[in-house]
């Protein structure tokens, strides 16, 4: 899974790859961008949940 910390006006797009673990449903003022390298995972988006498995990718608006 690729993660990209908050937006806080400083450095934009810097992109982490790693494997994610569980963590809690949240908002955040910025877009997410969540692609998947290897394996499956669901994610909740707009009250959906979406499975994404390898060369998937989901933009999630911000505050969504």
């Amino acid at each position: 899974m690729l993660y990209q910390k908050l937006l806080m006006g400083s450095k934009p797009y810097t992109v982490y790859v790693g494997k994610a673990g569980a963590y809690p449903a949240h908002r955040h003022p910025e877009l997410e961008i969540s692609y998947c390298l290897d394996g499956s995972y669901t994610i909740l988006c707009e009250n959906k949940r979406v499975t994404l498995s390898p060369g998937d990718f989901i933009v999630i608006p911000a505050m969504g």
